[in-house]
C-alpha cells in the first residue's frame, strides 16, 4: 500500500526539471505540506498564551551534538 499526496503528471513535470533551479524537491509532498502550513498559519496566534523558557536546563543524557555552553548558567532540577 502507498500514500499518494500529489499526482503522477505533476511529478513526471517536476522530474524532467532535475539539475535545474525550477525542481521543487517536495514535489511528492507538496499538498500535504501547503495544508499544513496554512492550517498552521489559521491556528497560531502569538499574542496568545505563549511562554518561552529562557533558562538552559542541564541534563546528564547522552547527546549526539555537543554544545560549547561554559558561559551559560547551570540549573539542576
Amino acid at each position: 500500500h502507498a500514500l499518494h499526496l500529489s499526482s503522477s503528471t505533476e511529478e513526471a513535470a517536476n522530474e524532467r526539471k532535475r539539475g535545474t533551479q525550477d525542481y521543487d524537491s517536495l514535489c511528492k509532498i507538496k499538498p500535504l505540506y501547503e495544508e499544513l502550513r496554512v492550517a498552521c498559519k489559521d491556528n497560531y496566534h502569538p499574542s496568545l498564551n505563549i511562554s518561552i523558557e529562557e533558562r538552559v536546563v542541564v541534563t546528564e543524557s547522552a547527546m549526539d551534538q555537543k554544545r560549547d555552553m561554559t558561559m551559560e548558567p547551570t540549573y539542576w532540577g
